[in-house]
């Protein structure tokens, strides 16, 4: 009877183990999808800002341009 009792009880430590590296490897799972979200968010944050910087510089390229082509346009007028 005491050695069915120690079997029993290893393989409820056993299988205590087993279930506790599952909870584990499921929980590193989640934390490393919510990681690679979270990565994939500042990307793409850090991507539109770059984004709307370029665009801004090119709209004030282009106002430059056009306020320069309006001066020498007036220079030829006077």
């Amino acid at each position: 009877r005491e050695e069915d009792a120690e079997e029993v009880s290893a393989m409820e430590r056993e299988e205590e183990a087993e279930v506790s590296a599952i909870e584990r490897e499921e929980e590193a799972e989640e934390v490393s999808a919510i990681e690679r979200e979270e990565e994939a968010e500042e990307v793409s944050a850090m991507e539109r800002e770059v984004e709307a910087e370029e665009v801004s510089a090119m709209e004030s390229e282009e106002e430059a341009e056009v306020s320069s082509m309006e001066r020498e346009e007036e220079a030829e007028d006077v």
